[in-house]
């Protein structure tokens, strides 16, 4: 059996035994990857996300990251960014037009990324946790899983030994 099987079996007996025992015996759970189950249920895109967020972004707000000048960012240029994601069921890749905001104090420049956007990644932060969420849910196999995103055994197993090394920090 597998490790995401057994936790989901662990899961529950640990419900089980909240359903059935007295309210005066304290029982405490352990929720196994819950936030994964509920990540499987969005039905927002990554582009709709980042749209959202850069439709109230104020640069005129921003503290450059580099010399600390809070008010002196604005809009310096734009640049296309392709972001794969998971929509209705099917692998999908969208095009993103990335903000570049220039500090007047310092002169550096800066892409702005809401938290969706992995630096340098091509899979949006969405479609890696709804892959890990179906993977730890353990109700297909690391090759369905694989035929169904469209990625690679090895992509796979890097993105699930990049979830274990921070899971243990």
């Amino acid at each position: 059996m597998s490790a995401a099987g057994r936790s989901y079996r662990i899961y529950v007996l640990m419900v089980y035994a909240c359903l059935v025992s007295s309210p005066l015996n304290a029982t405490i759970m352990i929720r196994k990857n819950s936030p994964f189950c509920k990540l499987i249920r969005i039905k927002t895109s990554s582009k709709f996300i980042f749209d959202s967020y850069m439709a109230v972004f104020q640069p005129e707000l921003e503290t450059c990251p580099v010399c600390g000048s809070c008010g002196n960012c604005h809009v310096h240029a734009y640049y296309d960014r392709s972001v794969i994601d998971f929509r209705n069921g099917r692998k999908v890749t969208d095009s993103l037009c990335v903000l570049r905001l220039i500090c007047d104090s310092c002169h550096h420049t800066h892409a702005l990324l809401p938290d969706i956007l992995i630096p340098y990644a091509s899979y949006s932060l969405m479609f890696i946790l709804r892959v890990l969420g179906e993977c730890f849910l353990g109700r297909s196999t690391m090759e369905h899983l694989c035929d169904r995103f469209s990625i690679t055994p090895v992509q796979l197993h890097k993105w699930l030994k990049f979830w274990n090394k921070h899971k243990q920090q």
